[in-house]
């Protein structure tokens, strides 16, 4: 059975950008079978859907596209859970997602794109595709509440839907990390101290049999040179890229794993410091070890992070990963 992921949130806040980029990275670079659904397919009828008149002009009616009345949610939920039972992934589109229960019980993951009022009426008043096209008022007496109401929504369900701004920069490679732990495979480049505790946290489940921990730390000293300290850069889109892709490789060797997580400091890393710390776990403890050692094999091979070793002296080096240089290009 394969996996949902949700993308909800306000409208023109770039849901659908973001669905056909996720779909198309997902398929085509890491070989994953991904079918995109939007809610927007699933509305009824026009003679179905409820009409309210201006809250001042009564010449003015609207049809009522922003509310979950105008969907037919059975049809959705049966044709998400079909999907689902065919394909790897399925992600999920919709700004009233949020506002159903029925689809947050099948949804494994959601990012909620949040914008602000001005930004989104900016954009909502140049869109020309809309059908009925938005007449007067709409926007203010229907679009705008419908988004607060999903907002609130949101932030009430917690847990699995993480809202994030609409505009951020690193949209993309943000959703794919929340992807890919509808997988569980947890993986993050942080400038934060590592926590053992979490990552140990994060792969512990009751269906383990034996989990397996490596911790990297500096050690003090290299080639008769007395290290103070580490310093780690990567080309991080790239970075991602690569331990995904060892995470699935891992996963196509090792079948049995249940979670993978893999935290990797970047920035300053003073003797003693942990800087990069991967866990598994397994039904089998033999699997669980051995998975780990693979990840970390692959890890130092082929993902672009380099380190700089600064010694005592105060001189320092650059150690280039040349065996991911040669990976990559």
């Amino acid at each position: 059975m394969g996996k949902v992921f949700g993308i909800a949130g306000c409208t023109n806040a770039g849901k659908t950008t973001l669905s056909k980029n996720l779909t198309d990275k997902i398929a085509n670079v890491y070989g994953y079978d991904v079918i995109h659904l939007l809610q927007d397919d699933f509305f009824h009828e026009k003679e179905k859907v409820a009409r309210i008149p201006h809250s001042t002009n009564k010449a003015i009616v609207f049809y009522d596209y922003d509310s979950c009345q105008a969907l037919d949610i059975s049809r959705m939920k049966n044709a998400v859970i079909e999907a689902r039972d065919h394909h790897d992934l399925v992600i999920l589109e919709g700004n009233l997602l949020t506002l159903m229960p029925e689809m947050i019980e099948i949804i494994d993951e959601m990012v909620f794109l949040s914008l602000d009022k001005a930004t989104c009426e900016d954009r909502r008043v140049q869109r020309t595709d809309y059908d009925p096209p938005d007449l007067p008022g709409y926007f203010e007496q229907v679009v705008w509440p419908a988004y607060e109401d999903t907002l609130r929504a949101a932030q009430r369900i917690g847990g699995n839907v993480e809202i994030v701004e609409g505009n951020r920069e690193d949209l993309i490679n943000y959703a794919l990390i929340k992807v890919f732990e509808c997988f569980n495979n947890f993986v993050r480049l942080t400038h934060e101290e590592i926590s053992v505790e979490e990552v140990s946290n994060i792969i512990s489940s009751d269906q383990s049999g034996g989990q397996s921990l490596f911790i990297g730390t500096t050690r003090n000293n290299f080639e008769d040179k007395k290290v103070v300290s580490l310093s780690y850069e990567a080309y991080e889109p790239m970075a991602y890229q690569e331990l995904w892709l060892i995470c699935k490789e891992t996963r196509a060797r090792f079948p049995d794993l249940h979670r993978i997580c893999i935290y990797h400091l970047l920035g300053d890393c003073p003797v003693g410091k942990k800087s990069v710390v991967i866990g598994t776990s397994s039904s089998h403890r033999k699997d669980a070890i051995h998975a780990t050692e693979f990840i970390i094999d692959n890890l130092k091979a082929r993902v672009p992070i380099w380190k700089k070793e600064i010694y005592d002296q105060g001189e320092s080096k650059w150690k280039e990963n040349q065996e991911s240089l040669n990976h990559l290009f």
